[in-house]
């Protein structure tokens, strides 16, 4: 049973550019914080850290789907492609070590 929550938010679309200071707190998918961030559709995203990589390289996939860009289309007016598709691995591999514990 997939218990993700579709959130919305009232400021999508409203920034051209996000700036997000201790970005390592976003850098896992399923989390809320990085879905805020990414519900935002910012055409840019900085993200600042000193920390990037607190356990595994991996965790530099959730950098990497707030930074995918492919093109704004009528369809896909931010240009971003769906997560899942960008990171089918990331995810599995998260819900794998979620699972292990």
């Amino acid at each position: 049973m997939d218990t993700a929550r579709a959130y919305r938010s009232t400021f999508a679309g409203a920034f051209a550019r996000v700036v997000a200071d201790e970005a390592h707190a976003i850098k896992t998918v399923r989390t809320r914080n990085h879905q805020a961030v990414a519900l935002l559709r910012a055409d840019n995203f900085w993200g600042l850290t000193a920390t990037p990589i607190w356990n595994r390289p991996i965790d530099l996939c959730g950098y990497l789907v707030q930074l995918y860009w492919d093109g704004a289309t009528e369809e896909n007016p931010t240009g971003r492609l769906d997560r899942d598709a960008v990171l089918v691995e990331y995810l599995a591999w998260v819900s794998a070590d979620d699972a292990a514990g």
